[in-house]
Formats: C-alpha cells, structure tokens, sequence
C-alpha cells in the first residue's frame, strides 16, 4: 500500500510512518475510505496491537503513523527459527485474539491478518496495518473488481467476494496458527489461484499440528462464517483450556528474544532506518544490514591479571604406569606450557613451573604447609590429595549405590501408579442452531490425555469424539427445546467423573416455519347473508385434514375436508405464514328446494397463528381465516357470496 519509514515522535519515541502510493492518492474514493478507516482505526486501544499515532488522509501523499514495534514478523521469526514451539503458539493465539477483539470493538475489520503483519515482541505479539487494509481493498474491487489479500491466509467469503466481516479476520486467525505451528500454510503451496480455490473448497491440512493447537484452529476454519466463534469467545476457551497462555514471561524461544531488537547503538545513534522499516513491515528493503561492531574493536583486551588460571607443575605429571588410570586421565588434560609460558585448553589453563618466578609469580603462603616450600609442589601435592578425595567419595558413592539397589531388587516389586482421568472442565454452549447445538470443553491441563470423551445428552449417550478434540456438535434435534448436556473422558477403558450439567436450548423458529399438517377440526361462522343458514344455524364444526407435499420443513399442502356437508379437495399454495387456494363444490348449492346443484367455488384463506413443538416437528398449533362460497348464476340461481370466518385451535 505504500512505503515505511522510522521516524521519531517530538519525545523521542520511534514510530512507523507509512505512506500511501501516489496511484492511491489520486483516487478521491480512497481518500474518503482512508479517511474513515483512520478514524475508527484511531479508536482501537490494545495492548496487542500497534497504536494509530497521527494521520493525514488529505496530505498530497496522504500518511499514517503507529507505534513501532522491536521485534521480527512471524513471517520473518519462522523463516529464520522454524516452527515456534507449542507453548508460544498457544500464547500467540492469546495474544492475536485479544488484539482482533480490540480492532473489532472499534467497528474495525482488518481483512489481511497474515504473518507479516504479525509481530513478535519480547512481551506479546502486535497485530499491525489494521484500519486501511480496508480502504486499499475496496478501492482495489471499484478498480478491477478483484478481491486483494493474501490467497494462503484468506477466508472463504472474502475469496467469493462476499460480505467480510470479523469471522474473516477469525479465519485468517487459524490459517496464521496452523503458519506458526508448522511453518506452513493450511491450504499448501501454488499458485494463487490454485490456492484461492483450495481455501474455498478444500480441507485445511492439520495432521503436522500438535495436539492442543489443533482443536483451536479447527474452530477457526469453519467454511460458514456463521459456525466460527468471535475473537473474545476464542480468547475465553483458550484460556478455559491453557490458562498458561496469557503468561507472557518468556513465551518466545531465546533466539528469537536475542534478534528481536532491529538494530544495535553501540554510539548512542538511532537504527538506520531502511533496517527499521525492514523490522516492522517484514518486507526486503534491498539495504543491507548494518555490519555488527566488532568485539575486538569495541572492547580492550582484558588484563592478565583478570583471569584466574588453574596452576599446575609440568613435573606433578606422574610417570607412565605409575597413577592410577583415574589419575593418569585426570591429568592427561594438562600439558607442559610452551616456550611463553602460557597454554590454554578449551577448559583450563596452565602455567608452567618455568614461567613463576618471584619477580611476577603470585605471592604463596608457607606457613602451615607440610612438603616442599615450592609453590608448584605444593599445587602438586594439594592435587594429589583432591584426587585421592575424589577417590574416596567416589568409592563411597558406589556403596551407597549398591546399597540403594539391593534394598530395590529385595522389596517386592510395585508398578507406577496409574494417573487418574481427569473430569473435563469449562464445558460452555458453543452456538445452537434450530435443529442442532455445539458445546466445548477444556481437556486436562497436565497429565495424559484421554483417549476419547463421550457426550450424554439427557442422561443418554449420544456420541464422542477422539481426546484431541474438546468440540462436538448435537444436530437432528427439535426446535426451541432444552437439553442437559455432559462430557466423560475416557482413558485405557477407565471413565473419568462426569462433568457438569449444561442446559442448552435450540432456537425458535418464526411461525412462517410451521408445517401445517394432521387432522384440525374446522369451525365455522357466517358473516353474510343474514338469511343463510346451513342446518339451521350460523355456526357448525367440520374436519379439515392437511397433507404436507414435502417430507420436510414448511411447504405447500393438500386439504380434503367438508364445507357444509359438502366434500371437497384443495391445493394449498404456502407464501410465509398463509395458505391459500381454491377448490370446487359440485353438490351443495340448488335453486330451490329441488332444483339441480348450481357450480360453486370454495375460496380458502388461512394463517398460522402460533406455532410449537410436535414430537420432534416445528409445527402450527393454531390457524384462522375465511372460507367464502361464490355461488354461479347459472341454472336459474342468482350469484350470491357466502362468507365463513373458519378457525381451529
């Protein structure tokens, strides 16, 4: 989108400064989008994230400033170091969640959450370039009608071109995971279009992931936008199941911690800034880095009289055959100095018994020091007598050991034991559906973990899931109907307590979704014709019966029933809650008492009212409307209306 510079604020902190490429900046729709951006971005208040500083959307080049940030991208911190071990991974996770919540607490989608805009700090990561990846998107889509981003680490929707919102950057969330666990992206390698199409249609490869990564990032690559879980309900579970995730003391590997500062000073300057930029964007800048000072240069040799040598005779060697192998290898590490007088191992140094002298040899006591007054023979001697401790101790130390097995080989023998089966933990509703419902729960923390977990639905189990996995789904259930849930973990045969009861309750349907169908009794009033009555009455009760044309779901129906003792057969076409349609009465209305039958057609209206639960069915449980009988002219009779209000409950 632009270039980066390191600047400095007026106090002296450094910043990045990013600046929008002219072809953007001659664009006056971008201009307002960048506008808007910065502004919400500006609202954005996370400790994972870095700041927006200042902003000039209608500079001639227009510029935006944040926090800088020391440290690698991951992009960078995985080429380099590899995969990140399991316990950083969790503790990014963490941390990248927390600062997508703050970017979307702020109305904010990032829509490029990738691992370069991932940076790793010594005290957390730092989610960068939020608030005009947006903008540059959509000016981008106007221009050519395409989709930018990165192929390896979009979402689905985005891909298609549809609505992006923040279950996009949620998905980009487990593509960026599954990078830092195994160096690699969840869909494979390609070209972008090969990519783009495995991100819509096919699976993410997960089988390199750990155990405790996986169930994570398998939430998170949901294809359906609507099945992924928010940033803030991505956090809790995390932290439900691996509370040490939000510890951030040292939840980097040393070497990354060791290059995560872009520059040195040694002279009190500041980093030169095409390696600054290189450090917070990921990017090459094609500068090379600054040579590091030499340790040679920069500090004096140390004095002689630093080090504290070990001192050794040449002659307190012992002669061929004459120490004891314990002895000759203790002293085969030293050898007679050379010529200077200096000689040094990898691990010691000798001084020869040439090189002291009393002019410049250290000053050694005499008094209470039994042998030669030499300071070199008694340095031999006090050898000698270290070497015969050691021996002792160590002759000492095998009978104690010998000791320690014998009691072992004598005492009956008892095998480890066993460690129990945890009871799974933080067992939460995960989302429901009006037909299926999702729960999630935390496996064991330390220990083992389970060889599988059974789910019990209402005291009965209904299903179970492999022990790497803390997410089921309950679908083929009835709508807006409640159900107590609990989790077994299962390890070598041996059930773990049950967890706690969770209540969970499908959603409810609108009463548009009702099926209408089954037997109703149908009842009647006569709202015209003050003179018509049928058995003499205004008001009668007969049976309608519906038949659904689908096996499920709401949809059409056919009605056999009776109006005023007149069969008849209807198709009812369905639009939202209403049913409607027509249907011949061929015997019920004459001219006279015994004149012939006049055609009729019987108009039907009608609307569910309430709806509910049927065995397992989202059905209507109430339905009102009218029921109007056109009488023709023909065979002598005149067109007359009848009009029935028509109700059943």
């Amino acid at each position: 989108m632009g270039q980066v510079y390191l600047g400095r604020s007026p106090g002296g902190r450094l910043v990045a400064v990013k600046v929008i490429r002219a072809e953007l900046a001659g664009d006056p729709g971008f201009r307002a989008r960048f506008a808007r951006e910065v502004a919400a971005a500006r609202k954005v208040s996370g400790l994972f994230t870095a700041p927006v500083v200042d902003a000039d959307p209608s500079a001639p080049l227009p510029w935006l400033v944040t926090g800088f940030v020391t440290g690698p991208s991951l992009a960078q911190a995985v080429a380099d170091h590899g995969a990140l071990p399991v316990a950083s991974v969790l503790a990014l996770a963490a941390g990248l969640a927390e600062g997508l919540g703050a970017v979307h607490a702020a109305g904010v989608v990032h829509r490029d959450l990738k691992p370069s805009n991932v940076l790793l700090a010594a005290d957390g990561p730092r989610v960068i370039d939020f608030g005009i990846s947006q903008a540059v998107d959509a000016t981008h889509v106007t221009r050519t009608g395409m989709v930018i981003g990165s192929p390896a680490f979009m979402s689905p929707e985005q891909v298609e071109g549809g609505a992006v919102g923040p279950a996009s950057d949620v998905f980009s969330l487990g593509a960026v995971l599954v990078f830092a666990a195994t160096a690699a992206g969840p869909f494979g390698t390609g070209t972008p279009t090969a990519q783009l199409y495995r991100v819509v249609h096919g699976t993410p490869h997960l089988d390199r992931l750990p155990g405790p990564v996986r169930p994570l990032v398998e939430r998170c690559l949901a294809k359906d936008p609507g099945q992924l879980p928010t940033a803030g309900q991505f956090l809790a579970e995390l932290t439900a199941a691996y509370p040490s995730a939000a510890d951030l003391t040292d939840w980097l590997p040393a070497s990354i911690i060791t290059a995560a500062s872009p520059y040195t000073a040694p002279t009190g300057h500041g980093p030169e800034p095409a390696a600054a930029a290189n450090a917070q964007t990921g990017t090459p800048t094609g500068s090379p880095a600054p040579a590091k000072p030499s340790v040679a240069a920069s500090d004096p040799p140390a004095p002689e009289s630093a080090w504290q040598p070990t001192v050794t005779s040449a002659a307190d060697r012992p002669r061929p055959g004459s120490a004891s192998s314990a002895e000759q290898s203790a002293a085969d590490v030293v050898h007679p100095a050379p010529s200077t007088g200096v000689h040094e191992e990898p691990d010691t140094l000798s001084i020869s018994a040439e090189a002291v002298s009393p002019a410049n040899g250290p000053s050694w006591p005499t008094s209470g020091m039994a042998g030669p007054a030499s300071p070199v023979a008694a340095a031999g001697t006090a050898a000698r007598n270290r070497r015969r401790r050691w021996a002792v101790s160590g002759l000492a130390a095998a009978a104690v050991l010998a000791a320690v097995v014998g009691v072992m080989v004598a005492a009956p023998w008892k095998p480890p034991p066993v460690p129990p089966v945890l009871r799974p933990t933080g067992l939460i509703g995960d989302s429901a559906t009006v037909s299926s419902v999702a729960l999630r729960w935390s496996g064991p923390a330390t220990g083992p973990a389970p060889d599988k977990y059974d789910i019990v639905q209402d005291g009965q189990v209904v299903g179970s899931v492999p022990g790497n996995i803390t997410y089921y789904q309950d679908a083929g259930l009835a709508p807006d109907t409640s159900y107590q849930f609990q989790v077994i973990a299962i390890r070598d045969g041996k059930r773990s307590p049950q967890s706690v009861v969770l209540s969970i309750t499908t959603l409810t349907p609108p009463v548009s979704a009702a099926v209408l169908n089954g037997e109703w009794p149908a009842n009647y009033r006569v709202t015209s014709l003050s003179n018509f009555t049928w058995n003499g009455t205004k008001s009668w009760s007969e049976t309608w019966t519906f038949f659904p044309v689908c096996r499920a779901g709401p949809c059409n129906v056919t009605l056999h029933g009776e109006f005023g003792g007149s069969p008849f057969t209807a198709t009812l076409a369905r639009t939202g809650s209403v049913y409607a349609g027509t249907a011949a009465l061929n015997n019920w209305a004459t001219c006279g008492a015994s004149g012939p039958h006049s055609p009729s057609v019987l108009r039907i209206r009608i609307q569910v009212q309430q709806a509910g639960v049927i065995g397992m069915t989202w059905a209507a449980s109430s339905w009102s409307g009218t029921a109007i009988v056109d009488v023709s002219a023909g065979g002598g009779c005149g067109a007359s209306t009848v009009d029935t209000n028509v109700s059943s409950y």
